[in-house]
């Protein structure tokens, strides 16, 4: 029986902020909780009623456990200075006691990049997961003033773990360009998956109520989802709808950009408001309830992601688990994804962009193949495999 110990860190998070992290968190969570080889205990340093609401909410409660240590905290943050001093003292004075039950587990696991430093010290074995290299590769996503990129690359620097997994091909040549020094034989390939919540919604009356309910009022709509934030370049997207609109003079379609309202939400806004003449056909429906996903990804003409760069790109395979027709960007590790289900573009010219939405929304007999070839891609995935692969891997470490 492996003894794995769980980052919980992203399940101590107001629901308001999750993001694609929790989901990886919470999908692998969920199936290791069901396997007869793990027994699973989650770390937790704050927030641990959220902690216990969430796995009651799962219905994990009576199947993973919780070991609490406060102020385990592994941000360098200026705002916590406070806590990590509380922290720092609370380990000196009880360091040992902790590390004594860090030593019961055969393993820590965290679905993000940082390691406690307690966990090295303690000398138990480690894995973590990097999902991009985008903070060092392409700082310039973030503001000249954002300390975040400076951070993520120290994280990186200081990262020991003794096996790290990457979501693609794509990221973990970036993470073995950045760390020369680190072994490649302790990194390991291991695609996501999209989950049950993603499957291609047929019936016509859900797929209605979701319009309504997003106030989607055209016959026809293009989707892009994301947070609204720069590397998902949704201004390209933009532009090239509008280009697509003028080519065509077409009333009947509108485009729908959907996801928390990010720091690119003013710049979007800004934009919407230049091209007035256009602005009933744009829809910016903020934040989507899960069970809302499915049924606005199946109503769509397309799937339109001209991110500037992804480490995965979770979005692009949940629109394919719907049947959606997807056009992506060329860039990073979306081809991986994708494959030769999408369609690509450059996501820098809006003409080619727009000539290539004209070209799936004229032609349903096009749409219906890429739908086929959509779903076709989407089943390679899963995070039964993905599962698989992190056990396997980690029994493999551990023996």
């Amino acid at each position: 029986m492996l003894k794995l110990l769980y980052d919980g860190e992203q399940f101590s998070k107001n629901p308001s902020g999750r993001s694609g992290i929790f989901r990886v968190a919470s999908e692998l969570l969920c199936r290791l909780a069901q396997r007869d080889d793990v027994e699973l205990t989650l770390l937790v340093s704050e927030k641990e009623e959220r902690v216990k609401a969430y796995l009651a909410e799962k219905g994990l409660a009576e199947k993973v456990k919780i070991l609490f240590i406060p102020n385990l905290h592994k941000t360098n943050k200026i705002s916590n200075i406070l806590l990590r001093s509380r922290a720092a003292f609370l380990t000196a004075f009880l360091g040992l006691r902790y590390k004594k039950r860090l030593q019961e587990f055969d393993f820590f696991f965290s679905p993000y990049i940082a390691v406690p430093p307690l966990c090295y010290q303690a000398g138990i074995k480690t894995g973590v997961i990097v999902h991009d290299l985008i903070p060092v590769v392409r700082p310039d996503f973030y503001d000249a003033k954002a300390s975040f990129p400076r951070k993520y690359a120290k994280q990186l620097q200081i990262l020991e773990a003794d096996t790290v997994f990457f979501d693609s091909i794509s990221a973990q040549k970036d993470f073995l360009a950045f760390r020369p020094d680190f072994s490649s034989a302790k990194t390991v390939l291991n695609y996501l998956a999209a989950g049950e919540l993603f499957f291609q919604v047929t019936d016509e009356e859900s797929i209605a109520k979701v319009r309504e309910k997003y106030n989607i009022s055209t016959g026809k709509y293009i989707l892009g989802l994301s947070d609204l934030n720069k590397r998902k370049n949704f201004p390209h997207l933009l532009k090239s709808f509008i280009r697509f609109l003028s080519d065509t003079g077409r009333k009947d379609i509108s485009l729908v950009i959907a996801g928390p309202k990010r720091a690119q939400y003013q710049e979007l806004t800004e934009t919407i408001q230049k091209f007035a003449e256009f602005k009933d056909q744009i829809i910016v429906t903020g934040f989507v309830a899960d069970e809302d996903l499915a049924a606005l990804y199946s109503g769509a003409e397309v799937f339109v992601f001209p991110s500037l760069y992804e480490g995965f790109g979770l979005p692009l395979l949940e629109a394919m688990s719907c049947g959606t027709p997807v056009i992506a960007a060329n860039n990073s590790s979306l081809p991986e994804v994708a494959g030769d289900a999408a369609i690509y573009v450059s996501g820098e010219d809006e003409g080619e962009t727009a000539l290539i939405l004209t070209t799936i929304c004229q032609d349903e007999k096009l749409r219906r193949q890429m739908a086929k070839n959509a779903i076709s891609r989407a089943k390679m995935f899963s995070w039964d495999k993905t599962v698989n692969v992190l056990v396997e891997n980690i029994k493999k470490e551990v023996d």
